[in-house]
């Protein structure tokens, strides 16, 4: 019975685990709490659903903001590990580390120096081994400029077009990973123009999910953008086992 703890930055992140565990994970066999963690010691309920008794079973926890992702990890990876649960963990690369780096370099190397920082900070957990760390490159928001069409469920006029015309960049041609430095700020932009005021609260991400299906998720995973997307996707379903995936989504190509 596959048990995970899935460790997020935030809210957003929080509720885009959630929302793929719907659409990949039988829901028959599905349980999970969703938990804001407030300090090292303290958590709260946010939501339920199911049971710990199901055949697969998450708690997916908001840490509440990137730069304690890694100390959340480490303080609570071994105690996790010792009751059956697999752990994992997203953050963006976007962050005061990245930009403290970026200042002395082009921004690929400073995401790939910045990456290797946190692992080498997370290396030091008794359980780092028992750790997968994954990453939104620059920020979980560049996900969503990535399948644009999925903006046009929060109004229609949010069409591919549009969002070009409005970001004045070709979101057809370009990978908004290495496109966009600071995402959530080109998202909040576009929002802006229809009268969305983008919080990065619980409301707004919801809002955001809403146009996903698994389908669109397996097709934008095959893209060819955003490949931290991609990994984070193949990992979460490998956590979670083929068995207990609905059975009529064609992930046999992406897990080998």
């Amino acid at each position: 019975m596959p048990k995970l703890a899935i460790f997020t930055e935030g809210q957003t992140e929080q509720v885009f685990v959630r929302s793929l565990s719907h659409h990949f994970i039988d829901n028959e066999y599905l349980g999970y709490t969703c938990l804001s963690l407030n300090n090292s010691t303290t958590s709260h309920h946010l939501r339920r659903y199911g049971s710990s008794e199901r055949e697969v079973f998450l708690q997916i926890i908001n840490v509440g903001n990137d730069e304690s992702v890694i100390s959340a990890v480490k303080e609570r990876s071994e105690g996790l590990s010792n009751r059956g649960f697999s752990v994992l963990a997203i953050r963006d690369v976007y962050g005061q580390q990245y930009r403290s780096i970026a200042n002395r370099c082009n921004a690929q190397v400073a995401v790939q120096r910045t990456i290797a920082k946190l692992k080498e900070q997370l290396a030091g957990a008794s359980s780092a081994d028992a750790v997968e760390l994954f990453f939104a490159i620059m920020e979980i928001e560049a996900w969503f400029l990535g399948y644009p069409s999925t903006l046009g469920m929060l109004n229609p006029i949010l069409t591919t077009e549009f969002i070009e015309a409005e970001l004045g960049r070709p979101l057809q041609e370009i990978d908004p990973e290495t496109a966009f430095v600071h995402p959530s700020s080109d998202l909040k932009k576009i929002l802006g123009d229809v009268g969305y005021n983008y919080r990065k609260n619980l409301a707004d991400a919801e809002r955001l999910v809403a146009g996903f299906t698994a389908n669109s998720l397996l097709e934008f995973a095959e893209s060819g953008k955003c490949a931290s997307f991609r990994t984070f996707l193949i990992g979460f379903l490998k956590a979670v086992g083929r068995d207990y995936l609905f059975s009529n989504l064609c992930v046999d190509q992406l897990l080998e």
